[in-house]
């Protein structure tokens, strides 16, 4: 059976489903007037979502299924139930978060008719999501509370009056929040003669990540506005070279034989790694990942069988980008070694024509053979893409991993790349991993002190462990194979040094002899320096030393983040942000490797 929403098996890479999440956030009851305006008013911005998303041109982007429509509201008297209520109407699902225990949350409500009002909105929520906040610190958990709208949400409806907040957690912090995060904002004024706007910070030249300063770029509320918002947050970038990349991905196929095993070969001939049947051989993507994954579903066997659905496709999505960077990683460095060491092998081959003249016809034809071979396995790394392909495959891979960790929190936001330029240009692996992050929803259970001290943990031993012990292995693997390339090309120029020297004292000494071999020594002293240059040459594309040297501050980063999320009472505020630093950190390894690769072309040598 072939699936496209990740929770089966795939002959291609997983599509995510076009998913559109409302976030509400506004004032009380008490300061609401002229509801029924305000309801109008609500009522047409959520039709025009409604009808826009519905029927926006997605293409070939997400799976087949209708657009999944959800409301987000934390279900407080006014705002959070006026736009829950109109939604819902207009097609939406619910999602409820709610600061406190049920129990403890309706405690808010004075009458019976907002308690029974309260109770019917929790029946219809499709998933609830109960933070961990206590009485004592009610603004925190308020605040909390506008944490998650932001990081679950698409967009945030805030009915607001544009005045700053009158304590913690209030609506203008929450809007706040978003402009920070690059979260769409639709203000609807309580004021009827103030207009609709929607404040975003993408809509600049240059994104502005401040209320004040996104206040001043705020747009007129109308269709072509809402399209070009829409367009721009669900669709991947308007940019034929994107979305020609993207359907590249979405064509591949899972490729379980590699002929390119150059590289490990070399792996294996420096005493860096084994050849393991793996390096020809792998097993299907799932069946590969899963082992992986496994650990961390059996140790978080408390999530509802709503986010287990969410990770089922998260981790498909993983599967392919990850077992598809490294089939093209491999091709790509096995090119490399093929390209250099078939370089300097030519250089030999013409030199024993010195030695062999009656064979030179034969040395001809296999330097051409030589030749043409790194001429085809260049062009072949070039048509295939092997380059790129492998750079946004592991990338991809590895901004969708984390995410199975931020999600649980709640309140963490996907993982977002350290910016290399100062614009807001998008490239379609961003689109594809936010998309994912819509689609997984928000989480569905009880956040707990049971759950906050093992949510953590969770984190900690099954998340950062592997990362860890990874990078220490490739630092100790990288480290090793530069030794040993660095050996042998010394040992290549030492010996051209010795003989060299020894050139002279054969023409003084034992002038016949050194005559007769006067083609050998030509052959040594041009050859062995060529296996030194190709040698240097692999060191410096490699770039094992700065691989090793990143992996190793990587691990170490990591280590310490590992450490604080085993402290004692970790609160979720803290444990959402040790979980994204941990991502920042992993993602800024990755800007730097990309960076230092990109630089790195097949290319002829010359």
């Amino acid at each position: 059976m072939v699936s496209d929403d990740g929770t089966g098996h795939n002959e291609h890479p997983p599509r995510p489903r076009l998913t559109f999440t409302l976030s509400v956030t506004g004032h009380r009851a008490s300061r609401l007037t002229d509801l029924d305006i305000l309801g109008e008013r609500v009522r047409d911005v959520v039709d025009m979502l409604q009808h826009s998303v519905v029927n926006i041109d997605h293409g070939p982007w997400f799976t087949p299924e209708p657009a999944n429509l959800r409301v987000m509201s934390a279900l407080a008297e006014g705002a959070d139930r006026i736009v829950a209520d109109i939604a819902m109407a207009a097609g939406f699902n619910l999602d409820v978060v709610l600061p406190f225990a049920p129990d403890i949350y309706v405690e808010d409500f004075e009458t019976p008719e907002s308690r029974q009002a309260y109770a019917a909105f929790l029946a219809a929520a499709e998933r609830t999501l109960v933070l961990p906040g206590v009485r004592d610190s009610s603004s925190r958990a308020y605040a909390l509370a506008g944490e998650a709208l932001v990081a679950q949400g698409t967009v945030l409806l805030a009915i607001w009056d544009g005045e700053p907040a009158l304590g913690h957690g209030g609506t203008a912090e929450v809007v706040a929040h978003a402009i920070e995060n690059g979260v769409p904002v639709i203000q609807v004024p309580i004021d009827p003669a103030e207009p609709v706007q929607l404040i975003w910070s993408s809509f600049a030249r240059f994104a502005t990540t401040t209320r004040d300063a996104a206040l001043t770029a705020a747009n007129d509320w109308h269709k072509v506005n809402v399209d070009a918002m829409l367009a721009r947050l669900l669709l991947p970038p308007d940019d034929a070279l994107e979305r020609r990349d993207l359907n590249v991905f979405y064509r591949e196929r899972e490729r379980l034989y590699q002929w390119r095993i150059e590289y490990p070969m070399m792996l294996a001939i420096t005493g860096t790694q084994k050849l393991a049947r793996r390096v020809w051989q792998r097993s299907p993507y799932r069946e590969a990942t899963r082992g992986d994954w496994r650990a961390f579903r059996d140790a978080g066997a408390v999530l509802t069988r709503s986010n287990a659905r969410a990770l089922d496709s998260l981790e498909a999505a993983y599967s392919w980008a990850d077992n598809l960077a490294t089939h093209f990683a491999q091709a790509l460095r096995s090119g490399h070694v093929v390209n250099f060491s078939v370089a300097a092998l030519a250089v030999l081959v013409a030199l024993v024509g010195l030695i062999l003249p009656s064979a030179k016809v034969w040395l001809v034809i296999i330097e051409l053979f030589l030749i043409v071979s790194v001429v085809l396995n260049t062009r072949a790394g070039h048509n295939g893409e092997w380059q790129r392909r492998w750079l946004d495959y592991r990338n991809l891979a590895e901004r969708l991993r984390p995410m199975r960790s931020l999600k649980i929190f709640g309140v963490a936001n996907p993982p977002r790349p350290p910016a290399r330029k100062r614009s807001n240009s998008r490239r379609w692996l961003d689109w594809y991993v936010t998309a994912h992050w819509r689609a997984m929803g928000m989480p569905d259970g009880v956040i707990d002190s049971n759950q906050m001290h093992f949510l953590p943990h969770l984190v900690a031993e099954q998340e950062l462990v592997s990362e860890i012990a990874y990078h220490r292995r490739n630092a100790l693997r990288m480290r090793h194979l530069e030794h040993r390339l660095a050996q042998i090309g010394g040992y290549a120029f030492d010996a051209t040094i010795v003989l060299c020297s020894i050139f002279p004292v054969a023409y003084l000494v034992m002038h016949g002899i050194q005559s007769e071999y006067t083609h050998l020594f030509v052959v040594l002293t041009a050859g062995l320096p060529a296996i030194g240059g190709a040698t240097y040459a692999l060191r410096t594309h490699g770039d094992y030393a700065g691989n090793a040297g990143r992996s190793t501050e990587t691990a170490d980063e990591l280590d310490e983040i590992r450490a604080a999320l085993l402290e004692p009472d970790v609160s979720l505020t803290r444990a959402g942000a040790l979980t994204s630093a941990a991502a920042r950190v992993m993602l800024v390894d990755l800007s730097e490797w990309r960076l230092t690769y990109e630089q790195r072309t097949l290319a002829i040598p010359g």
